[in-house]
């Protein structure tokens, strides 16, 4: 990450014509500065944080020059926020006289643009002079970024470089060159620009510490050895052994002693010190890592009441080694005479003896010193040796220096050549709307199901990008991009903003198309399902209804299958009888199995869809075609309508900025899709011009055309008179209703 440089300058008031008036772009049903050159940069300088696109987003988001970003990101956080984007505003325009290269977002810096009355255009100024001389360039009045790249690489791979980190290639003498290798060794050195590691200031000064701590510390143990004191060596040279062994059996004895003051408390407690029934089943007893295991964790022994461990009683065969091993080791030595069983009180008297040691062994400074030796670092602590490192490390301050005013120079390059780009996808988002260009935010295309969804978005925690995408009422896929390792260095989120979901499903795979024209696998991995379009909200009750109607259909004919198998199964167990017992069974079977089976079910099926087209018949024979076709129209609209008003509802709740939101970004916008934004974001690509066999499939409109044509025609030949009279005939009156018969004659 590129050094914080001081920000002084960037607050001072800015020697700049006063800002134009801000103009402003719909995009998306919201507002967006439009930045078109130096003039708009400086008119965001005035614009309250409210009224930007995004306040913050995280570096790791946007597709930009990694040092530009780490410039703008001076407090090195891992995000971009409003004020430091202001701060660089800032500090750009107080640097140049001239902002021309701003506007034609240049990496070639014109010297005579820089404000040399400034601290750091002065800097810069004199920086780039240099730079250009040292270069042996022709042009002096233009530095371009590769150049000062190319001097800023030369400058860091030398043996001196920046922070005072010098290599053991810059020592003028042999002892210099030593001791900058044997700091290396003790100490680990520091990082070096040129990717190797140095000395710097620090670390010599802590090697100068440590190393005299080392000596001091060495020489305490060996006048310990030869004295004999057995204060700080109880058992001289084989003190060092013998506490390992004491910490690798240490914490088992105190276990089994914890155990021997159970048992003394109640002894039908011992029981339940060894292993449980439920630990035991899951032992593998054929595996011998996992007998070890059980074993090992057993207790020491069986705990007694009177605390006391039996040498020469059961002893946990895991343990018994390590135990002979401390008895003719550690106790012997120290206890005399050696006993037969120990006691927790020998035995914390035992660990009392080496108290001393363990303390001294804390004091020993780390690193490697013990390679060096004491001799030598009594030598590398003498002021004349280490003075010729300290003058070395002294005038590498001026290769800092010298980097440092390169870095300003690449800074005030960087500036001027991305950072119109990076305000035009922070403070407002004009190339997320544009088909022709692609968003610093946005990592490519995503090719699937005969479509391409435009819109990608890197995710780096998906269960927390989930939660908020699906509060957004989008339709969103989550795939994972794979290199040609099939390994998956990223995660995607593209929003599906028009059509229908289509074959688009968990484990689908696909293509990624990268901004840079690299191509990657990709496959779908989780999905967030919600409405795409009116179209699909109109098809999938529809859908629904002929899933249900395929489902049902499939239950009788699978009914139906079992019935015919169990027939089949019947006819020939009956078919297999011995011919003279029953000659004409298998005859019959079969034929009942085809008359009253298949051709009986067969039959019941055509006199089922006759009786229902006569039904249908009768409906609109008695009441009109409109009575049936009115049914079945407002039945279809009971159910289209709830859902097309649901559907409208949330399409126009759909929000894009929830897609960032999950990746990081402060967005204040409601970035909400339009009809033509939605089909910008999701779209399927038309056939090259002129292209031949390619057929639109609007099979689905000439079925609608037809059918209200038929049903026209119908209503103009029953209104249309069959026989029509004559001309100036009149037509043939009706004949008159009989007379009522006489009534009978009564019984008066």
């Amino acid at each position: 990450m590129p050094p914080v440089h001081d920000q002084t300058d960037a607050t001072r008031p800015c020697y700049m014509k006063p800002s134009p008036r801000p103009r402003f772009r719909r995009f998306g049903h919201a507002l967006h500065l439009l930045i078109r050159n130096a003039d708009d940069l400086a008119a965001i300088l005035e614009l309250d944080e409210a009224h930007w696109v995004a306040t913050s987003a995280p570096v790791s988001g946007i597709r930009a020059d990694e040092r530009f970003l780490g410039f703008v990101d001076h407090n090195a956080d891992g995000r971009i926020r409003a004020d430091e984007l202001k701060t660089a505003i800032r500090w750009l325009m107080a640097q140049l006289r001239d902002t021309a290269g701003v506007d034609a977002r240049s990496t070639s810096l014109r010297l005579d643009a820089v404000d040399a009355e400034q601290e750091d255009g002065r800097r810069i100024t004199a920086s780039a002079r240099r730079m250009l001389q040292s270069l042996g360039a022709t042009d002096t009045e233009h530095i371009e970024l590769s150049q000062v790249r190319q001097l800023q690489t030369r400058v860091a791979a030398t043996a001196v470089s920046t922070a005072g980190v010098v290599l053991p290639d810059a020592a003028e003498d042999a002892t210099t060159r030593r001791l900058v290798e044997d700091v290396l060794a003790a100490t680990g050195g520091a990082e070096h620009p040129g990717g190797r590691r140095g000395v710097g200031e620090a670390e010599l000064n802590r090697f100068l510490a440590e190393a005299q701590r080392f000596v001091q510390w060495k020489q305490r143990g060996d006048e310990a050895r030869r004295t004999g004191d057995q204060a700080l060596l109880p058992l001289g040279e084989d003190t060092a052994g013998a506490q390992a062994l004491l910490e690798r059996i240490g914490p088992k004895l105190d276990q089994y002693y914890a155990q021997c003051r159970v048992v003394a408390v109640d002894a039908d407690l011992a029981g339940r010190l060894l292993p449980k029934a439920a630990e035991l089943d899951a032992v593998d007893f054929t595996s011998v890592p996992s007998i070890d295991r059980i074993v090992g964790e057993a207790p020491l022994a069986p705990p007694r009441a009177d605390g006391r461990l039996d040498f020469a009683g059961d002893i946990n065969p895991a343990w018994r080694n390590t135990i002979d091993e401390l008895r003719h080791r550690v106790l012997e030595p120290l206890l005399s005479p050696a006993p037969e069983a120990m006691s927790e009180s020998q035995w914390r008297e035992v660990r009392g003896r080496f108290t001393a040691y363990v303390q001294w062994m804390t004091t020993r400074p780390p690193g490697a010193y013990d390679r060096l030796g004491v001799d030598r670092l009594a030598e590398c602590s003498r002021p004349e040796v280490a003075a010729p490192l300290r003058e070395l490390i002294a005038r590498s301050r001026e290769t800092a220096l010298q980097l440092d005013a390169i870095e300003l120079t690449e800074k005030l390059i960087l500036y001027q050549a991305h950072l119109l780009e990076l305000v035009n996808n922070f403070v407002s988002f004009p190339r997320l709307y544009d088909a022709d260009s692609r968003a610093l935010f946005e990592m490519g295309a995503l090719v699937m199901d005969g479509r391409r969804f435009d819109m990608a978005i890197q995710v780096d925690q998906r269960a927390e990008h989930a939660k908020i995408t699906t509060e957004s009422d989008m339709f969103v896929i989550y795939a994972k991009v794979f290199d040609l390792d099939r390994k998956a260095p990223y995660e995607i989120a593209s929003p599906v903003t028009s059509g229908g979901k289509g074959n688009v499903a968990i484990g689908k795979r696909g293509l990624f198309m990268d901004v840079d024209g690299m191509v990657w696998d990709a496959q779908v991995v989780q999905i967030i399902e919600n409405p795409i379009s009116i179209r699909e909200a109109v098809v999938a009750p529809f859908k629904r209804i002929g899933r249900l109607i395929s489902g049902k259909i499939e239950q009788v004919t699978g009914a139906a299958e079992k019935k015919l198998d169990l027939a089949t199964q019947s006819a020939m167990t009956d078919g297999t009888a011995p011919a003279a017992a029953a000659p004409a069974k298998t005859f019959d079977a079969r034929q009942g199995l085809l008359a009253g089976g298949v051709l009986a079910g067969g039959g019941l099926a055509i006199a089922a869809v006759g009786s229902a087209l006569a039904y249908i018949g009768k409906v609109v024979d008695e009441r009109g075609p409109e009575v049936l076709f009115g049914g079945v129209a407002a039945a279809v609209l009971a159910v289209l309508v709830p859902s097309i008003i649901l559907a409208i509802i949330k399409l126009r709740r759909r929000d894009l900025s929830s897609v960032l939101e999950g990746s990081g970004w402060a967005i204040n916008a409601r970035m909400r899709l339009t009809y033509r934004q939605g089909r910008h974001f999701t779209r399927r690509p038309p056939y090259p011009p002129g292209a031949r066999g390619v057929r639109t499939r609007l099979w689905w409109f000439v079925i609608v055309v037809l059918i209200v044509l038929a049903v026209v025609a119908w209503r103009v030949s029953k209104q249309w008179p069959t026989n029509p009279p004559p001309p100036g005939e009149a037509p043939a009156a009706a004949p008159a209703d009989p007379p009522d018969p006489p009534e009978p004659p009564g019984n008066d």
